[in-house]
């Protein structure tokens, strides 16, 4: 199977919007103290509720929107100028994303000993598009 520029583009932001979803959708759920009737097989309360879901009294979800937000311009913006996608900054978000989702995930398990369905699978989500930067950037731009 042949993977072209556009076609891995194209899985990049479908990755993004599905991590943006996941936050809006806990954003949502947070502010309106629904999330209890969502996550069914998780802790997500226990998760939300603690100490840790909040960074200087704004919750982490609208900080990961503006994350997925900006992550999705920086892509859009690359693609539309017809540029290579791929960029430092790119990766450096992603690191970064990786970093402090990894933390969190940490926090969840080792903590908290509980932990968050829709957390997780934005985690599922960044890692996903984290390979596909990697591959995309070992595949076309070093022949460049």
């Amino acid at each position: 199977m042949k993977i072209n520029k556009k076609r891995l583009l194209q899985v990049l932001i479908l990755l993004t919007l599905l991590g943006a979803l996941t936050f809006v959708i806990i954003s949502a759920l947070t502010e309106t103290n629904q999330i209890q009737y969502t996550c069914q097989i998780s802790d997500c309360d226990i998760v939300r509720q603690s100490s840790y879901s909040q960074i200087a009294g704004i919750p982490i979800a609208f900080f990961g929107t503006a994350y997925i937000l900006i992550i999705l311009l920086i892509l859009g913006y690359r693609f539309f100028k017809k540029k290579d996608f791929i960029n430092k900054t790119s990766i450096y978000l992603i690191g970064l994303g990786i970093l402090f989702g990894t933390y969190l995930r940490y926090i969840e398990i080792f903590k908290l000993h509980a932990w968050c369905e829709l957390c997780v699978s934005f985690y599922i989500c960044l890692l996903l598009a984290a390979s596909l930067m990697f591959y995309y950037k070992k595949r076309f731009q070093s022949k460049e």
